[in-house]
């Protein structure tokens, strides 16, 4: 009785042994699947856009209560999946008329170009960054006085040249 039953399940499972096959057995398939994904790469390129992948738009509110040569974090994202230029803002301001800035770091490391000056209404800044699968993004805020400095709207902007959008994970913040 299990004859014919064992005869259909060797043809549609298969051998462990068969040919990759986009059409054949199971084991076939799962084969052919596994080649396709050694092939595909880790990362997908990407360029700067004005689509929106990826926001962090909660208030961060940072109190200076004096003058402050270290820059605080208050926002930070891990980046995995894409490698390329991606288009960075944020919102910004302070609560008084005393000096503060936000500027982004990427691996801890300062990004180039003027820090973010914080004005006393919001104001929205942004960059296009080189990044890389790995690589982890933070904004900083510094104060030269007794301040709060405050920043929302934290967002990742770019296209990628495949369908594969990458993966952006909250880090911290």
């Amino acid at each position: 009785m299990l004859g014919p039953f064992q005869a259909v399940l060797k043809r549609v499972i298969g051998n462990s042994t068969d040919t990759a096959s986009s059409t054949g057995s199971v084991h076939a398939k799962l084969e052919y699947l596994e080649d396709q994904f050694e092939s595909y790469p880790a990362f997908r390129e990407v360029v700067a856009s004005g689509n929106l992948k990826y926001s962090l738009d909660t208030q961060r509110d940072e109190v200076f209560t004096s003058a402050s040569s270290t820059y605080i974090m208050q926002k930070a994202v891990s980046v995995t999946g894409i490698t390329g230029t991606v288009r960075v803002s944020f919102d910004n301001y302070k609560t008084a008329a005393v000096t503060a800035d936000h500027l982004l770091e990427i691996n801890g490391e300062y990004v180039a170009g003027e820090p973010k000056a914080c004005l006393t209404a919001w104001t929205t800044h942004s960059q296009d960054i080189q990044l890389a699968s790995g690589d982890i993004l933070g904004l900083y805020a510094t104060s030269g006085g007794a301040i709060t400095a405050h920043c929302r709207n934290f967002r990742l902007y770019w296209d990628t040249t495949s369908t594969f959008s990458g993966v952006v994970t909250k880090y911290d913040a």
